[in-house]
């Protein structure tokens, strides 16, 4: 991780530089109120990229090269002071200019294939055509927006080799279809499930592709999907029934049909977060009582 610490700590200073340097020529250009609070407005967006880089730092740590080697030989230096007079701001604003594209280009969106090692994307450009924004919120979320677009379902897919055992899962015991859905959204949910599609009829069968290695087909079910059904239905519902072949049944205990427990299904948040770190449930679920679910 030595070279990404270098870099949190060259992306840190870069950020801490031209928030300082905006404050600067924000104080000089008082009397310029346009000039002034977007200067302001746009040093306090570099302190909340900074606080947002904290995190990361935590995990993967800040480490500086030594004196004369890259990158330390390109680092951000505030403006200490601001010119005077037209000509003045002009310098101060390229300055300005050069100190937020070294910002720009230290921060970059990349994916590498974890197998290979291929960099498969790479892109730390402004956004063409973004035009302008009333705030930071609705810039992140159009900036997020055209990423988004460019991580499609088939750019996933081109890359992503999905490996794991197929199965067909029998359910038993379902009391009507308004259950059989539930079910259905849960299991697609689920972590370790890569594939799912339900068979024509009147039982329900699912065509499921699961990650987890090449365990015993009735662990695998057993530890990736009864277990966190169960805990979202807060006690054992669902069993184990016969295998055969690739065929796994599962049944729903008859002392689990009433109500008031089949409505967690509904009430309660989804299963796959019941065996989530908590770091994930606290980033997903914000509702308190949601939260408190997850542990009754």
């Amino acid at each position: 991780m030595t070279q990404l610490a270098i870099y949190m700590a060259l992306v840190d200073g870069a950020e801490e530089a031209l928030a300082d340097s905006f404050r600067v020529v924000a104080q000089a250009q008082a009397s310029h109120p346009d000039i002034y609070f977007t200067c302001q407005t746009l040093a306090t967006m570099s302190d909340d990229h900074r606080s947002r880089l904290g995190p990361v730092m935590a995990r993967y740590g800040e480490q500086s090269e030594s004196p004369g080697s890259e990158p330390e030989r390109l680092h951000a230096e505030a403006m200490a002071t601001a010119r005077t007079g037209p000509v003045g701001l002009l310098r101060d604003l390229q300055e300005l200019h050069l100190l937020a594209n070294l910002v720009l280009t230290s921060w970059t969106v990349k994916c590498v294939n974890k197998d290979s090692g291929e960099e498969i994307y790479y892109n730390n450009k402004l956004p063409v055509g973004a035009g302008s924004w009333a705030n930071e919120e609705q810039a992140l979320a159009d900036i997020g927006r055209k990423i988004a677009d460019e991580f499609s379902r088939d750019f996933f897919a081109q890359h992503f080799n999905a490996s794991g055992q197929k199965l067909s899962l029998k359910i038993d015991g379902l009391p009507d279809k308004s259950v059989d859905d539930a079910v259905a959204r849960e299991l697609i949910g689920l972590q370790s499930v890569i594939a799912l599609s339900r068979r024509p009829g009147g039982s329900p069968i699912y065509d499921i592709q699961v990650s987890g290695g090449n365990r015993p087909l009735t662990d695998l079910v057993a530890s990736a999907i009864l277990k966190p059904l169960n805990a979202k239905l807060g006690q054992a519902c669902f069993n184990l029934g016969a295998t055969t072949g690739e065929q796994v049944a599962i049944s729903l205990d008859t002392t689990c049909a009433d109500q008031s427990i089949l409505s967690r299904l509904d009430t309660n948040p989804p299963a796959s977060l019941y065996a989530a770190p908590p770091a994930r449930q606290r980033a997903v679920i914000k509702d308190a009582d949601a939260m408190k679910r997850l542990t009754i």
